[in-house]
């Protein structure tokens, strides 16, 4: 995935191998001075192992950047998912923190796409089972106050149905 802000660029790069660590994934940041785009960062999951696909969506929004990893295990759940916030402080990026949703499950697939806007972010979950209904699929709201990300809301189609991969 890839994401522009003014003369900031974030490229992901899910099935980069990270040390001995096959598709742990990354994300590149470029910066713009005049005509020239120079990479000023190559940001990573502090916490990053095999399989992660960390970098398969990205957003941008100013100084904060989420990264997605969409295949990440969490709390013993294969393929939960999750996503990264990192942060700028003049040209050095920093992880603030790791969100994942509050009812997580196996192979939900959160962080498949990813949104940012300011204190904001949109994350989705594409293959959560919505009740009887298997894939449906939703997306999540989290606001920043301070370092702080909370998850806000959770959101799904009204009408959705089993494979419908909301979000997707």
């Amino acid at each position: 995935d890839v994401a522009i802000a003014g003369d900031t660029a974030v490229v992901g790069s899910p099935k980069q191998r990270i040390g001995s660590n096959t598709q742990q994934g990354s994300a590149y940041v470029f910066v713009r001075t005049g005509s020239i785009w120079t990479q000023q960062a190559k940001l990573v999951a502090n916490d990053g192992s095999v399989g992660d696909n960390f970098g398969n969506s990205v957003a941008i929004s100013g100084d904060t950047i989420i990264v997605g990893s969409v295949f990440d295990d969490f709390n013993s759940q294969s393929d939960c998912g999750s996503a990264y916030i990192f942060v700028r402080n003049g040209t050095i990026w920093t992880q603030q923190q790791k969100i994942t949703a509050s009812d997580g499950e196996a192979i939900d697939q959160f962080g498949s796409r990813v949104s940012l806007s300011v204190n904001t972010v949109l994350i989705t979950a594409i293959n959560d089972n919505i009740g009887a209904n298997t894939d449906q699929g939703s997306a999540y709201i989290f606001v920043r106050n301070g370092t702080i990300w909370t998850q806000q809301q959770k959101i799904t189609a009204s009408d959705g149905a089993a494979g419908d991969l909301f979000g997707s």
